[in-house]
């Protein structure tokens, strides 16, 4: 979501320091949200070094567990699907925060400059 929300607001030219402050001022303000901007804001992926492709490995146990309990899980089939497309667009071993450049890059948009497997990191 976050990531969406970014290359959302890049792509309509909001400035990514004044939507920071609202969101860090907001109830929709976690602690994700905090470790992603310092890429967005800065080039800094300092934080969340974990790999796309690892959490879309994550996220398909996930999805294999909430299947196997009957349970709902709209988002977690929608959320594997755009790490399954950073990972087969050559983005596996970029780092969480880069998603949102991922994503601006799919609309046509550019946060920070990116190369495929990782580079960025």
């Amino acid at each position: 979501v976050i990531a969406e929300a970014v290359a959302t607001g890049v792509h309509l030219g909001v400035d990514q320091k004044i939507f920071y402050q609202v969101v860090s001022a907001s109830g929709a303000n976690s602690r994700m949200f905090q470790q992603v901007m310092p890429w967005v804001l800065e080039g800094d992926s300092s934080r969340l070094q974990g790999h796309l492709q690892t959490a879309m490995k994550d996220l398909s146990f996930y999805n294999s567990l909430s299947k196997s309990a009957e349970a709902t899980s709209f988002l977690g089939s929608t959320v594997y699907e755009i790490y399954r497309y950073a990972n087969n667009t050559g983005f596996g071993r970029a780092f969480v925060p880069l998603l949102c450049g991922i994503m601006a890059k799919i609309n046509g948009d550019i946060i920070h400059p990116l190369e495929p497997d990782g580079a960025g990191e």
